[in-house]
């Protein structure tokens, strides 16, 4: 069963809410090793990124 979830913020971003994101999936620490580098991700001051996430109970 899937969610559907409308865009509530400022009309100016609403563009950015139709871009579908890039996802990956993690199976293990390498996993997001190798996305950091494939994004390019920069660290932070204390060498941390931020991400968002999906937990799909169903995989």
């Amino acid at each position: 069963m899937s969610k559907e979830y409308y865009y509530i913020g400022s009309p100016d971003l609403l563009h950015f809410s139709q871009e579908l994101p890039q996802r990956q999936l993690v199976k293990c620490e390498q996993d997001i090793l190798n996305w950091i580098i494939k994004t390019q991700q920069r660290l932070d001051d204390e060498k941390s990124i931020v991400a968002t996430f999906i937990i799909d109970t169903d995989r």
